[in-house]
């Protein structure tokens, strides 16, 4: 056994206790910034696609492809992107949460909406990071784009 039956009801008033503001605050900026870094890190990458496939986009509006279908094609890139990337941190968190619950032998809870939650902001994030991409990419010019071939 990890902890004695005392030791464990420690642990567990510990975590009962309220959470002092500076402590707060300090969880919320930490969270801000690493919410603002995954957006710009998404924002990036979605850049230097449109920067990259510039001869596809391209053909596909010289073939008649409208702006529209070319946001939405990079909206929903946008989207799966960061749907992937929040299902990797739901399995990696839950099964953190697993881990540590088997280590100080207790029940492990599902926080199902945390989970929703979670997804919910990873799509809003997801959808506001594919914007400026996506727009500049239905922007393009058909004619430089295929002089670029």
């Amino acid at each position: 056994m990890l902890f004695r039956q005392r030791e464990w009801h420690q642990i567990i008033q510990k975590f009962q206790r309220p959470v002092s503001p500076a402590v707060r605050s300090a969880v919320l900026i930490a969270y801000h910034k690493t919410g603002q870094m995954g957006r710009q890190e998404l924002m990036n990458s979605l850049l230097v696609s449109v920067k990259e496939r510039k001869q596809e986009i391209g053909v596909r509006r010289a073939l008649g492809a409208r702006r529209a279908s070319i946001e939405r094609q990079f909206l929903l890139e946008s989207v799966v992107i960061g749907q992937l990337g929040n299902l990797a941190g739901a399995l990696l968190g839950l099964g953190l949460g697993a881990l540590t619950a088997l280590a100080l032998e207790g029940r492990f809870v599902v926080p199902w909406r945390w989970l929703a939650a979670a997804t919910i902001l990873s799509l809003a994030v997801s959808l506001a990071s594919g914007v400026l991409p996506a727009r500049r990419a239905a922007a393009l010019d058909p004619i430089r784009a295929l002089r670029a071939l």
